[in-house]
């Protein structure tokens, strides 16, 4: 069995596990993680009053930082997929923060408007 270990850090920036051994104090420009969460393909971190969104399929950095930041450190955060809101399914992703609010995030499903065609089965 093979094991791929890559460290995240709160900057945004990934590196591999033998740096992380030799790198166990918090470096400049570095904050703590508060939360992680997972959903289909993406990871979650709460630093401060933002969540940064990773790709796990490439973990090169992050994708972005969610909208709608709390206005104090996050303490808490869950994900849940495929829920029913009204007629669509979609996902969420809940956060609770110092700031007493509880903030939602809903991702409704994205449907490709069209798929490539095949070489073999054009005309």
């Amino acid at each position: 069995m093979l094991y791929v270990v890559v460290c995240c850090r709160s900057s945004g920036a990934t590196f591999d596990r033998l740096q992380a051994s030799s790198d166990r104090l918090l470096q400049p420009g570095e904050s703590l993680v508060q939360s992680v969460a997972v959903l289909r393909n993406y990871l979650y971190t709460t630093v401060d009053n933002r969540i940064r969104v990773w790709d796990m399929r490439k973990l090169q950095g992050t994708l972005g930082i969610l909208a709608g930041k709390h206005s104090s450190h996050i303490m808490c955060l869950a994900t849940a997929q495929n829920l029913k809101l009204g007629s669509s399914n979609c996902d969420v992703i809940v956060s609770g923060s110092k700031d007493h609010y509880i903030k939602v995030a809903i991702l409704f499903k994205v449907f490709k408007l069209f798929t490539p065609m095949d070489a073999s089965t054009s005309n």
